[in-house]
């Protein structure tokens, strides 16, 4: 699992209270990505196509023009690795559209796009990231931009980093950027790329 994926879903709030429910367009949210992410499942490994080979955003002789939005459609993981990811939308999201709205969800999913994909068409095209790499698939875009998002909101905010080091939210925001970069530094990949526009997203 990515690091930045596991360092966040091991961060919980002190409050009493957990996380609550979420609202309604997260829970939408949420069962349309387990809904995508069943098809997935079924066209791999029941129907024979491979939505990793079609959809995922690959870097090299295997890119197509329609891969950098069809990337987040499709988990192309495990099942353990994607219900991590669809938890950090459970775990965050809610505190991003309480704060701002159902728009402000939309909004902070289409920079974290935007800054992704631009991001890394840039560093594709300028040789930054290898043409031999992997390709990216999943929703770590929108999760980074929310775990920032939520830190941002709520910098004073007590949490459990690992279930042990008490730090404030505002930590979790900044360290996130921090792990983003120096995971891109180190693997030059698709994926770590998208990682970093979403977090400046």
């Amino acid at each position: 699992m990515h690091p930045l994926i596991f360092g966040a879903f091991m961060a919980r709030t002190m409050l009493s209270g957990g996380f609550p429910p979420p609202p309604p367009f997260t829970k939408n949210i949420l069962l349309g990505l387990v809904g995508l992410y069943i098809l997935e499942l079924v066209g791999n490994s029941w129907v024979g196509i491979p939505l990793g080979h079609i959809l995922g955003w690959w870097p090299g002789a295997q890119f197509e023009i329609w891969q950098p939005l069809t990337c987040y459609l499709i988990q192309g993981k495990s099942p353990i690795s994607a219900l991590f990811s669809i938890l950090m939308v459970y775990f965050f999201f809610p505190t991003v559209q309480r704060r701002y709205g159902k728009n402000g969800i939309l909004k902070m999913c289409g920079l974290s796009v935007g800054c992704s994909t631009l991001l890394t068409a840039l560093f594709v095209v300028t040789g930054a990231i290898p043409p031999m790499g992997d390709a990216f698939m999943g929703i770590l875009s929108f999760v980074t931009a929310s775990i920032v998002v939520f830190g941002l909101t709520q910098p004073n905010a007590q949490i459990l980093l690992f279930f042990i080091l008490p730090i404030k939210a505002a930590w979790i925001a900044w360290g996130s950027g921090l792990l983003a970069l120096l995971n891109f530094l180190a693997f030059r990949s698709v994926e770590s790329s998208m990682i970093c526009g979403g977090w400046v997203g």
